[in-house]
Order: structure tokens, then C-alpha cells, then sequence
């Protein structure tokens, strides 16, 4: 066979045209006519240049070339890469004119290193498949540089490494993957794009061609294949149906603004942001990662593994018959007018996150149907602007099992729960957890009991919460961190059970009956009334002049402190007998500046077993007992300056004769005795002691006052 070539030098000579030798079929590059141009016969082997006509099949990667430029476009039946002889790790590169590429289609059957590439434009004249076999798994051994044009043809990517197009593909046919291929170009092609049990990676916004026409141009998955997504890109409307596969996103997030149609359960990993509506019988479920969800949804959706679901602000519809977190996962709900969640299931150990948005519980959600855990731990933490609101007889109803692994909620943002929800454990006998991150949460409602059994409250994290409405829970309340305002009187439940406190603070906004017992934090009593306080360990109830005099019952355990925080000229008043229970308690006058003459009047004496400490303070602070001091235990004055000892001291006053059972000691500070007193015993330990009236009441021998 010949072929002319019009107007090309061929050898030493310039002919007008020019007729080359050429073979019919399988031929080889050996490049020993050393000049790369592929319409030289001595790079060839059989020496001819290949056919032109369709009919050659050519291979690549023996001898010393490593690269051919194509003069002419030229047609040919099949291109191979093959190994090199001897030890050559480097690739093989076609570039030139455009090659027209037969049913045999491209094959790598290269276990050399290195990467083949045709930087040609290369056009299908059949249906045909684009194999590699071998290549290294890390990097793209095949690279197609140049444009593709399908003209009318299907082609399908195959072998086990990967195959990287970098160039357009255009023209009418489709793509079917069943190996690995990364397409990154700004492609155009029509027909349906199916990766069948391989994995396409998409580089390009436009990387799946001509998204028009619905699933007819669209993208299938199936047969477990991956479509793998690419950081920080934003994909074109692809229709996209699952019929058995997964889609894998990248970081920073990579966005589908097409449909998906799930015909059977999908996982979503790593970072992927949904666009358009999702749809079919399948769920879709989140393994790993972050999902932002901008679409309509009406699939069942599982957050799961180390998943995370965001549903974003753009009037999304949730509809998905379930929405199951699994444990220590999350699901966030964003602003947004006309955002719906219509799900009955969040799973055990798992976290609802609701920001900014309202979550409606209206008619048209059945009772019991918002979360419905399996078992437990679960934690509902409400968001910014949250208005919980109810319609018919909607609880938010947790299906908690094991009363030692409590339900919760905590707070992202100011949150409420409206009036006429019911917040309450699914099972007997159990605890809501009540918390939130430095953030507020209101209860306008009623937190209630099941089944008769008492329901208990546990506050956790560091969290504001307001209960703004009657309770009628009757298990115990317990505070362990965060603030806790109560502007109810019954806003702590039932006074028949009492209120644990371990730390964190108390705001007593309204008058209570409820036992209070704070073995750790702050008691903040707003209101004269402020509940049956007992106090000790680390814990501190305060009150200020406004709520003078202060009435609640009072008892003092060992360690406990009662302060009053008073501003320069004020006094405070405590009307009630304080019962010391045991060990020392602790009075104390503070004031807001170093010198501020303030005053805390102790009216209605003592009772009990413990020992009274009083700290008046440094400076101008004044402790006065004006009622009788009866309980059982020394009276310790002990007045502490922060600075050094020439500071001026706060100063006790006693001021109505007493009889007292135990020490008066005076160890810093000064005391004040300004009526008739009968002791056993008066130690001075480094404090002043002036009088002025007669101490009564000893024998001769025990008349007497130690100096230490």
C-alpha cells in the first residue's frame, strides 16, 4: 500500500507529492529513524508508516523514542502501549494533528513506570472501550490532553489504574466507567454518563457534560460505582440516579446542584453540598463528613459513622419520613423561613442541633413524633431564635431507657419552648438534661412526669436556663454547671422533692417553697422569700439590700457561706433564724468597693449545733447581731483583709446581751460588745477586743483572756 501526501518533504528531496510506502495493519514504534515524526518509515517496524485509513493497530514503548508528532490527521483501527526492552521508565507522548481512533479503541499494557500521554484531539469513529490495565495507582499513567469528540459514539473507560482526560470531550454518545478515570475538562458531550462498579472522578463544574435533559444526559451509578467529587467546586444541574453506588465529596466542599434520584441506600463521605431536591425509596445516608443540604428532601436520611448534616437557609423542605443521628453525630437546621422538618427518629447518642430556624410541631406532625430515640443520651440542642411551638397535643418526646443515661437539651442560642409543648422523657423514672454552649434556653411551658413516675432535671454545660412557667415534674432538680434562672414559683417542679445543687448558679427570681441544697456554686436569692435554703461544702447563697430583710428559711452547713454584696451605705437585713447544722458556717459583708461603709444585720439569731464565723471584712464593713445566738458552737470573729495587717479591718458588733455555749473568739478584726454577755471563754488570737459593758457570768479562775 501507498499514501501521497501533497506538498511534504520527504527526505532530501521536495516533490509536489509525495507517495510513502505504507503497512496495512499491526505495526510498532521503534523511533530509530531518530527524528519523532511519525511519516518516517524508519520509526516503524515493519519500516512503512502506518495505514491511513482505519485499519492500523499501532503500538508504543519500545526503542529509544519516547514521543511521536502526528504531520497529518490520521485515522487508525487501535493504539497500545506496551513495555519498553530493556530498563526505560519514562512514558510515551503522541502529540500533532488529530487522530480518528476505531473500534479497537486505546489499550495500557505497560508494568513499566511511567505516564503515556496523547496530547492530540482524538475522534471516535466506533464504539470502543479506552482500557488500562497497569500504572501506577497513585498517578494518572494514561493522560488524554487533547479534546475528544465522541461523533455519535459510546466510549468506555476500563483496567484497574487510572485514565485521566484533561482535554473537552464533545459530540452526541455517552460515557460508561468501569475502571478509574478523573475527567477535568469543560466538557460538552450529550448521553448518559454510567459508572458502572468503577470510579469517576469529576475535576471540572462541567466535567459531566450537557446537563439538559434529565436522566437522558444524566449520571448513573451503579453496581457499587463512586463518583468522587472534587473540593471547592461547584457542579452544573446533573441529573443524577443511584441505583447502587456512593458519592464521595472533598474539602473545602464540593456542591450537586442537580437532582438525585436514591434508588436504594446511598453513602455520602467527606464533604458534599446538595443543591437540588433528592428523591426515590433509598436513604440517604451521611458516613462521614459534612453535608449542607440546600433542596427539598423526601428520602429517609441517616447521619452516621463520623457524618454531619447541615440543612441550610433557602425555604427547604425536609419531608424525609425519618431522620435518623446516629450517636455523637450531628444535625444542624439553619435559618429559615419556610424550613420544615417532618421526621420522627433521631437514634441513640446523638446530637440535634436547631440554628437560627423554626422547627415547627404543628398539626400536621402526629404526637410523640419529633424525636423518638431507641434508647438514650440523646441531646437536643436548640439554636439561636428557636421558636418551639405546638398545635394539637405535640410533645417532644424522648424514648430514653436507662434512667442513668438521661436525654438532653443544651442551647446554641437564645431558645424557647412554647407554651403548650410538653417536654418530658419517654420512659419513667428518668432525666432530662437541660445545658447549652454559653447560651439561652427558655421553658414557658411544663416539664412534666410519665406515667405517673417522677421525671428529673439535671443542668449540665455551661448554659443559661429559664424556667418561665409552672413545672410540675416531681423528681429531684440537679445543677452542676451554667446559670439557672427561675421566674416561677413553681419553676423548679414539685417542692415535695428537692433541688441538688454541685455547682454553677442559681438565680431565685420568684418566691419558692422548694428545699434547696447547695453543697457547691451560688445561690442568688432576688427575692426576700427565696425557698428552704440549706447551705455548705463550697456553696455561697448571696442576697443584696433589695431583697432586705431577707425571710427564707436559712441553715448554715460546715463550710457553707451566707454574703451579702452591698453597694457604699446600704444595709442588709436577715429576719430569718439561721440553723447551723454542723462544723463552722460562714457570714460575710462585701462590698463592691474597697471602702464602702456597708452593714449586714444578723435580727434573727441562730439555732442549731454548728459553729458562726463572721468575715465583716476589710475596711468600713459592719457584721451587728441584733437577735438571740443560740446554737451550740463557738462564735468565731474572723475578719480578713486581702492586704496587708495595718489595713483597717471589718468590724462585729454584738449588740443585745447573749448567753453563748460556746468560744467567743476574736481571731482577726475587731469585736464589738456593747451589752451584758455571759461566755465560758474569750480568746483573742491576734484581733481587738473592746467592751463596754461588763462581761458577767464567770468564776474568778476562768476570768481570763488568752493572747496568741
Amino acid at each position: 500500500m501507498r499514501v501521497c501526501i501533497p506538498g511534504r518533504r520527504v527526505f532530501s528531496s521536495v516533490v509536489a507529492v509525495a507517495c510513502l510506502a505504507v503497512t496495512a495493519h499491526g505495526q510498532t514504534w521503534t523511533g530509530s529513524g531518530g527524528d519523532g515524526l511519525w511519516l518516517t518509515p524508519n520509526n516503524w517496524t515493519p519500516i512503512a508508516i502506518p495505514a491511513n485509513d482505519g485499519t492500523a493497530d499501532l503500538q508504543f514503548g519500545t526503542g529509544s523514542g519516547r514521543s511521536t508528532t502526528v504531520g497529518v490527521p490520521w485515522s487508525v483501527h487501535s493504539i497500545s502501549f506496551i513495555n519498553s526492552t530493556g530498563l526505560t521508565f519514562s512514558g510515551f507522548t503522541i502529540t500533532g494533528q488529530p487522530i480518528t481512533l476505531g473500534a479497537g479503541g486505546l489499550t495500557n499494557n505497560r508494568t513499566n513506570s511511567g505516564t503515556q500521554t496523547i496530547s492530540s484531539a482524538v475522534v471516535l469513529d466506533a464504539a470502543q472501550a479506552w482500557t488500562n490495565n497497569f500504572g501506577s495507582f497513585s498517578t494518572s499513567s494514561v493522560v488524554i490532553s487533547g479534546d475528544v469528540d465522541l461523533n455519535a459514539h459510546h466510549l468506555t473507560f476500563a483496567g484497574s489504574a487510572s485514565t485521566q482526560v484533561q482535554g473537552d470531550i464533545s459530540g452526541d454518545g455517552g460515557l460508561t466507567i468501569t475502571g478509574r478515570t478523573n475527567l477535568s475538562g469543560d466538557n460538552t458531550y450529550t448521553g448518559q454518563t454510567i459508572v458502572d462498579g468503577g470510579t469517576l472522578t469529576i475535576g471540572h463544574a462541567n466535567a459531566l457534560g450537557d446537563v439538559t435533559g434529565g436522566l437522558a444526559n444524566g449520571t448513573i451509578l451503579r453496581n457499587g460505582g463512586l463518583l468522587a467529587l472534587t473540593g471547592g467546586l461547584t457542579y452544573a444541574g446533573e441529573y443524577i440516579r443511584v441505583e447502587n453506588g456512593r458519592i464521595a465529596g472533598a474539602y473545602p466542599g464540593a456542591r450537586l446542584d442537580g437532582d438525585i434520584e436514591l434508588l436504594s441506600d446511598t453513602q455520602f463521605s467527606s464533604e458534599v453540598d446538595l443543591g437540588g431536591s433528592v428523591s426515590g425509596p433509598g436513604e440517604l445516608r451521611i458516613t462521614s463528613g459534612r453535608m449542607k443540604l440546600y433542596g427539598s428532601t423526601s428520602t429517609d436520611v441517616r447521619v452516621d459513622t463520623n457524618g454531619q448534616l447541615e440543612i441550610q437557609p433557602s425555604g427547604t423542605a425536609v419531608n424525609a419520613s425519618n431522620i435518623h443521628v446516629e450517636k455523637y453525630r450531628t444535625l444542624v437546621v439553619y435559618e429559615p423561613a419556610g424550613t420544615d422538618i417532618a421526621a420522627n427518629s433521631v437514634a441513640p447518642n446523638s446530637v440535634l442541633l436547631v440554628d437560627e430556624s423554626t422547627l415547627r410541631l404543628g398539626a400536621d406532625v402526629s404526637p410523640n413524633a419529633f424525636i423518638k430515640s431507641g434508647s438514650t443520651n440523646v441531646n437536643l440542642a436548640l439554636g439561636a431564635v428557636t421558636d418551639y411551638t405546638a398545635g394539637g397535643t405535640n410533645v417532644i418526646d424522648f424514648n430514653a431507657i436507662y434512667a442513668d443515661e438521661p436525654v438532653r437539651f443544651s442551647a446554641v442560642g437564645p431558645s424557647s419552648i412554647a407554651s403548650g409543648v410538653v417536654v418530658r422523657p419517654h420512659t419513667s423514672n428518668d432525666t432530662i438534661m437541660l445545658g447549652g454552649n454559653s447560651s439561652d434556653l427558655y421553658f414557658n411551658n411544663v416539664l412534666s412526669d410519665i406515667d405517673g413516675a417522677p421525671t428529673h432535671v439535671e443542668v449540665v454545660d455551661s448554659g443559661r436556663i429559664h424556667f418561665a412557667a409552672a413545672n410540675d415534674y416531681t423528681g429531684i432538680t440537679t445543677i452542676r454547671d451554667g446559670r439557672v434562672y427561675v421566674d416561677h414559683a413553681s419553676g423548679l417542679g414539685s417542692t415535695a422533692r428537692e433541688t441538688a445543687m454541685y455547682g454553677g448558679e442559681l438565680y431565685l427570681n420568684a418566691p419558692t417553697s422548694e428545699t434547696i441544697s447547695v453543697e457547691g456554686g451560688t445561690v442568688h436569692a432576688n427575692v426576700p422569700d427565696g425557698g428552704n435554703l440549706s447551705v455548705s461544702g463550697t456553696g455561697v447563697m448571696q442576697f443584696s439590700q433589695a431583697v432586705s430583710p431577707y425571710t427564707g428559711p436559712l441553715s448554715l452547713g460546715d463550710g457553707g457561706t451566707l454574703r451579702a454584696n452591698l453597694d457604699d451605705g446600704e444595709v442588709a437585713h436577715i429576719s430569718s433564724a439561721i440553723a447551723l447544722t454542723g462544723g463552722d458556717g460562714l457570714i460575710q459583708s462585701r462590698s463592691f468597693d474597697d471602702y464602702d461603709e456597708v452593714e449586714v444585720h444578723i435580727d434573727g439569731g441562730t439555732t442549731g449545733t454548728g459553729a458562726l464565723r463572721l468575715d465583716a471584712g476589710e475596711f468600713n464593713g459592719i457584721i451587728q447581731v441584733n437577735g438571740p445566738l443560740t446554737h451550740s458552737g463557738d462564735l468565731v470573729v474572723a475578719s480578713v483583709s486581702p492586704y496587708s495587717s495595718s489595713d483597717p479591718l471589718g468590724r462585729v458588733e454584738i449588740t443585745t446581751p447573749q448567753t453563748l455555749n460556746g468560744q467567743l473568739i476574736a481571731v482577726s478584726g475587731t469585736l464589738s460588745v456593747d451589752a451584758v454577755n455571759t461566755v465560758d471563754k474569750i480568746l483573742v488570737q491576734g484581733g481587738t477586743l473592746t467592751r463596754t459593758e461588763a462581761i458577767r457570768g464567770f468564776r474568778r479562775h476562768a476570768l481570763r483572756y488568752f493572747f496568741y
